[in-house]
């Protein structure tokens, strides 16, 4: 199941957010304008929650193009993983359920390492497909619908107008019977997402995942460890 990210291994949430031409409807025009203002904002801090089937999985933190924070639990099962991302390096730490999850090691291969932080360099097979997620395109992609429609809401006197994108949910990979919609509201000011939705059904379950992004205009600045071990001297 494409959505099903509450395995921390399958972490890898779905790219292709591209700058690309688009017709001249305004869905078109509003679709690359967010786009647009992704790719170049500083930054993102995300609040991201999934659940399906008992299980609760999310992603907090901060993420730009080239650097992240972010920290990752799956609860009731694997734990907590914290990602450190700068440049071409990832530094990975945490329950040693989580840390196998991710980086599709053996568990037995991370007793000695423990809570160590784990340098996954660029060369190292699992950095791109986790590297790429931990952006803001990577973040924002799954909740913009393949074909979205285009709607304006007025919440409340409290809250801004909001443009909302939404349309069927379509997984980048077998979505095993999975279907459903996901939106992604927009402030129609910046053309920034301020919140993204995702519900599928398939034989009575409910899969959701929600998420909060803010502070897109704030630059970032990472600290990487200094003390870690290699994925590759873990792996061979």
């Amino acid at each position: 199941m494409a959505f099903h990210r509450l395995k921390i291994a399958a972490l890898t949430l779905g790219l292709g957010l591209g700058v690309s031409a688009c017709g001249g409807s305004s869905v078109d025009k509003e679709v690359a304008q967010v786009q647009r203002a992704v790719v170049d904002a500083p930054a993102v801090t995300v609040q991201d929650v999934s659940t399906v089937s008992g299980s609760t999985s999310t992603i907090s933190g901060i993420a730009s193009a080239t650097s992240a924070d972010l920290t990752i639990t799956t609860l009731p099962a694997s734990g907590t993983v914290r990602i450190v991302k700068r440049d071409k390096a990832l530094y990975v730490s945490g329950d040693p359920g989580a840390v196998a999850g991710l980086l599709s090691l053996d568990p037995t291969k991370l007793q000695a390492v423990g809570r160590k932080w784990i340098l996954v360099a660029s060369s190292d097979e699992p950095f791109n497909a986790i590297s790429k997620s931990l952006t803001p395109v990577g973040l924002v992609q799954p909740f913009l619908a393949k074909t979205p429609t285009l709607t304006s809401l007025l919440a409340t006197a409290a809250s801004k107008e909001t443009a909302v994108l939404s349309g069927p949910w379509q997984g980048d990979g077998p979505t095993n019977g999975w279907k459903g919609f996901t939106s992604l509201r927009v402030d129609p000011a910046t053309s920034l997402p301020r919140s993204g939705l995702i519900e599928l059904h398939h034989n009575g379950d409910i899969a959701t995942r929600a998420a909060v992004f803010s502070s897109w205009t704030s630059p970032m600045i990472v600290t990487v460890p200094t003390v870690f071990v290699s994925y590759a001297s873990i792996s061979a």
